[in-house]
C-alpha cells in the first residue's frame, strides 16, 4: 500500500477500530490517490468497491462502485469529506437504510 492509502487505513482504524471488519472489507489495494477495498453488505450482496482518494483540497472523495460484466459503474459518491467524517459517510453509502438519505 502506498503512503496515502496507508494514512487513510490508519485514520479509519483510529476513528473506529472495528469499522473495516463491520463493513466486511477485503481486497485492499491502492487507488489513484488513496485506498480502495471491496465490501459486501445487505445493499451490495454481490460486493462493491469503496474508493477513497485525497483531493487537491486536502479532503477525501469517496466513491462506491459496482462491477457487472467487467464494467465499472460509480453508484454513489461524496466529495470533500473531512477525515473525521469518513466512517459516517462510508456507513451511509454502503449500509444505510434504503429510506434514509445521505446527510453531508
Amino acid at each position: 500500500m502506498k503512503i496515502i492509502g496507508r494514512i487513510i487505513w490508519d485514520q479509519i482504524k483510529i476513528l473506529d477500530g472495528n469499522a473495516l471488519y463491520a463493513w466486511g472489507a477485503f481486497e485492499f489495494m491502492d487507488a489513484p490517490n488513496g485506498l480502495k477495498f471491496k465490501v459486501r453488505t445487505p445493499i451490495y450482496p454481490k460486493g462493491a468497491f469503496v474508493e477513497i482518494n485525497l483531493n487537491s483540497k486536502d479532503l477525501y472523495d469517496v466513491k462506491v462502485m459496482t462491477f457487472e460484466n467487467g464494467v465499472s459503474k460509480v453508484v454513489e459518491s461524496v466529495n470533500d469529506v473531512f477525515n473525521d467524517m469518513l466512517i459516517e459517510i462510508i456507513d451511509d453509502l454502503i449500509e444505510r437504510d434504503s429510506k434514509k438519505s445521505i446527510v453531508v
